[in-house]
């Protein structure tokens, strides 16, 4: 293989690619790019076996070939070279690759294109287009509720599309304990007929996608499904990935038809508020109180081993002489994606699941289950 390659389009691939490489792969394979000349260009594959990303860069090619390199070290050297282009020279019986560029020259060893998992051809149906950055918002809302590695249906995030005039699509997440439902109309259908649908991403692909769109300036991207795999197609790359199949809890029963505000709050001052008591709340547990008091509330945390902290926020009291008791970090996970500065909190009784809303419980909401107060808690001068 000989190939030059503009240096400013590859470093975005590039950053792209690694986006998708384990820390510590479990094949070295897989730490890997998969480097593929083609007439006027050269595609870049990268997979961690759930999912992956082909981009494509243009390159004037001299001798077709292709090449394995190790994706984090091949990113490390192009970000810090200077100059337009970069030529790429492989020698394939030593698996070596040379990089030139300018002045600069390094050579960096692969491995044998072979060794290199096959990438099966999906043809999947479209289905819909919408802004990247509808999608980035609806995960960035949703991300932190979703539960941990070992819950399979419920490490994931769950998109639904509804067939109204402009696709309805609602990202949820759900560790068992909290719950976080995000939903935005945008975008347009692809399909002849639409159809309500849903799919269960992992919590590490709806991670990448994550990352993925933080450095993607604005774009359209086209959403593909086939049989346990969704496609997402931006106009420099495809990322292709399983689906979770697995039965989904019915989150929908969480919430009554009628709300009953406690009260109003500006999140900001929550916030703050809440991060100097999750410095006191214990660690493994972190507790806090939240009394509504007629003149605000008042945030408390209690830890036997360090003391007690007390916060009093201005706040639009609806419902005085009650407390409940929340996760901390939930609650602040909660208001710190949240969508609007100004935040209703429902609650029918210190035990039914405390419901925060922005005003629009259909754009977004999220659910917090109360933590059980076996006694009182202590009463501390103030």
């Amino acid at each position: 293989m000989r190939c030059t390659i503009p240096l400013s389009t590859l470093l975005p691939l590039l950053r792209d690619c690694i986006n998708l490489l384990a820390a510590k792969p479990s094949l070295p394979i897989t730490g890997h790019l998969l480097l593929t000349t083609h007439d006027d260009h050269i595609t870049l594959t990268a997979t961690n076996l759930e999912s992956t990303i082909v981009a494509q860069c243009p390159a004037s090619i001299v001798e077709a070939g292709i090449v394995t390199l190790p994706g984090k070290q091949l990113y490390d050297v192009v970000k810090e070279l200077s100059g337009e282009t970069i030529h790429l020279q492989h020698k394939p019986h030593t698996l070596t690759t040379t990089l030139t560029c300018q002045k600069s020259r390094v050579q960096l060893i692969g491995l044998p294109p072979a060794d290199f998992p096959a990438i099966p051809s999906q043809h999947t149906s479209p289905l819909f287009s919408l802004p990247h950055t509808a999608l980035h918002l609806l995960l960035q809302e949703t991300l932190s509720s979703a539960g941990p590695v070992g819950q399979q249906s419920l490490n994931t995030i769950r998109l639904e599309w509804q067939p109204t005039q402009m696709p309805t699509i609602r990202a949820v997440a759900t560790d068992g304990k909290r719950l976080t439902q995000s939903q935005i109309s945008t975008g347009t259908w692809l399909m002849t007929a639409p159809t309500a649908g849903h799919a269960l991403l992992s919590h590490k692909t709806a991670q990448i996608l994550h990352r993925l769109f933080l450095s993607t300036k604005e774009a359209i991207v086209q959403i593909g499904l086939a049989e346990a795999v969704m496609t997402l197609t931006l106009p420099t790359l495809q990322l292709s990935t399983r689906l979770i199949d697995s039965p989904y809890p019915q989150y929908e029963n969480l919430t009554p038809a009628q709300l009953t505000p406690c009260l109003n709050l500006m999140r900001k001052d929550c916030i703050d508020s809440l991060g100097r008591l999750t410095i006191i709340a214990p660690h493994d547990n972190p507790a806090i109180d939240l009394h509504l008091t007629p003149t605000g509330l008042v945030l408390q945390a209690d830890n036997p081993q360090l003391g007690f902290a007390r916060e009093e926020i201005c706040a639009t009291i609806r419902r005085e002489g009650f407390t409940v008791r929340l996760n901390a970090r939930y609650l602040l996970d909660a208001l710190i994606t949240a969508p609007a500065d100004c935040i209703t909190l429902h609650m029918d009784t210190p035990h039914s699941p405390c419901i925060l809303t922005n005003g629009d419980r259909v754009r977004w909401k999220a659910i917090i289950m109360p933590m059980r107060r076996e006694e009182p808690a202590p009463t501390h001068p103030t």
